[in-house]
């Protein structure tokens, strides 16, 4: 973590008297520079995530954030000469009332820059992790664009408070993706290797004792754009910069956490990160995918079809391809069903009878990433997840403004006024017949593995992403390349017979 640089904010006490220009002039004069700076109006959401403590000199919280936005406020990436930027700004404010003079006070840019201020005129980052978090939410990196990768691990209180789902939504809701999930208990000498460096530490044996313990741990692979700032933005500092008691009441461990120990998530340190992942996930956690979105076109707009590109873009999916294709309503109960005994397939195929001929029009996406069916599982099922206050829409679903209901496991769009038309059937949901139409499925995710092979080979060339060898794919192959080739029948049929015998044998160990 750079510890060099410092987020300054100029409160609006100094701006409405006119004084951030002289405030930066003294800055500078004391070798302090300028990155950047920018001047803004604090909205309630702005105040809400960077403020999250009460000033001593405010009897009710709502009177600081009131003060907070009654004016313009100057925003300044700031860093020293010499280093030990916190440091040294932490010297030139004052702590302590005006009205105490003490040695420190002739120093302090309040009486260098005559400030008579009734309120709290500065706010800087007082260590590194507010300073990430600050310079994240003001000057957000705009050329660190590479997908990262970090770990979190839901300890045993979380899990025993039945958090998980709360915590994985509070990771969507911050633009981060859950690539890969992991439950099960501690060992012992993973957990020696995991808080190998406290060893040394009074409670470590406790430590140990608490996350062996039989509720279990859950791991969470986590990716995005400038992942490892943010998993750490998102959880909250380490007990090293801050006691618990003063963390931030919005990071994951003050709000799941009740205690230094038992507070809720580990993140490990930068170093770490790829040696942790490594205690609980191998590579073969780390599968190619390919999966497939479908989308009726008469919701899509381009506005909206250009807001999803770029949407997969962010959690690093690559759109292979996409068209209109024609879809009968039996196709579509097809999709969409996910119970597969008899009696239910028999209801489908009495539906199926009852709609066949109705046809629509779908946007088919065909998206590829690692461990893509997980991925877009949690990004299409987020109808208990809320948009983060600041962030743009995290739901893919709320880009077409649909109302989401519940089929079966998933959430499938259905617009409103429309779910009367759906009835439960044993364990699954199924279209009632007995209405009008069937069109109610704005948007599909494709779980299937079969199904999305039977897609492509409709609507796609399957050659092109299938990776799968066959026998038979190679008896065509050299059928229509290699037999032609030879001018000798003989050395034909004897190049033809061992290439297929070897072929065949990576078959069978590819199927294994």
């Amino acid at each position: 973590m750079n510890e060099k640089r410092c987020i300054f904010i100029i409160l609006p006490d100094v701006t409405n008297n006119f004084k951030d220009k002289c405030v930066i002039e003294k800055l500078e004069e004391k070798e302090f520079i300028i990155l950047k700076k920018k001047k803004i109006y604090l909205t309630g959401n702005d105040i809400l995530e960077i403020f999250t403590y009460k000033p001593e000199q405010y009897e009710h919280i709502e009177e600081f954030y009131e003060y907070l936005e009654s004016g313009l406020c100057v925003v300044c990436l700031i860093e020293h000469l010499e280093g030990d930027t916190i440091k040294k700004l932490n010297l030139l404010i004052k702590s302590t009332s005006m009205f105490i003079k003490d040695e420190k006070y002739f120093d302090c840019l309040e009486y260098q820059c005559n400030l008579r201020c009734k309120n709290i005129p500065f706010y800087f980052s007082k260590n590194c992790w507010y300073f990430c978090r600050d310079l994240n939410y003001f000057f957000p990196p705009h050329n660190k664009n590479n997908i990262e990768r970090s770990l979190i691990i839901l300890k045993p209180d979380a899990i025993e408070n039945n958090k998980i789902n709360d915590i994985i939504n509070d990771i969507l809701n911050f633009n981060l993706l859950v690539v890969a999930i992991k439950r099960g208990v501690l060992s012992n000498e993973r957990a020696s290797k995991l808080y190998e460096d406290l060893k040394h530490k009074p409670y470590y044996h406790t430590l140990i004792d608490f996350m062996t313990s039989k509720v279990g741990i859950v791991c969470l692979l986590i990716e995005g754009i400038n992942c490892i700032d943010r998993v750490k933005i998102l959880c909250g500092p380490s007990l090293s910069l801050v006691s618990f008691k003063d963390m931030p009441k919005r990071c994951l461990k003050k709000k799941y956490g009740t205690s230094e120990m038992r507070n809720a998530v580990h993140v490990p340190s930068d170093e770490k990160i790829d040696y942790e992942i490594e205690l609980f996930f191998r590579e073969e956690d780390m599968n190619s995918e390919i999966g497939i979105l479908l989308i009726k076109k008469s919701i899509v707009n381009p506005d909206a079809l250009f807001q999803l590109r770029d949407y997969f873009n962010m959690y690093g999916f690559k759109i292979l391809e996409e068209k209109v294709i024609n879809m009968d309503n039996s196709m579509l109960m097809y999709l969409i069903s996910e119970n597969k005994s008899k009696i239910n397939e028999q209801i489908n195929e009495q539906v199926c009878r009852t709609l066949k001929g109705n046809i629509e029009k779908f946007v088919i996406i065909l998206v590829h990433r690692i461990n893509c069916l997980t991925c877009l599982e949690y990004l299409i099922d987020l109808k208990s997840v809320r948009e983060y206050k600041i962030k743009s829409p995290n739901c893919i679903l709320s880009m077409f403004m649909c109302c989401s209901y519940q089929l079966g496991n998933r959430h499938i769009d259905i617009p409103n006024g429309s779910k009367q038309n759906y009835k439960n059937i044993g364990n699954d949901y199924y279209y009632n017949s007995n209405e009008n139409n069937v069109s109610n499925k704005n948007i599909i995710f494709v779980k299937d593995k079969d199904k999305i092979i039977e897609l492509i080979k409709r609507y796609f060339n399957f050659a092109k992403y299938n990776d799968t060898l066959t026998v038979d794919m190679i008896r065509d192959f050299f059928f229509c390349k290699n037999v032609k080739t030879f001018e000798k029948k003989e050395k034909n049929i004897k190049l033809n017979d061992v290439l297929l015998e070897c072929f065949t044998e990576i078959c069978k160990k590819k199927t294994r």
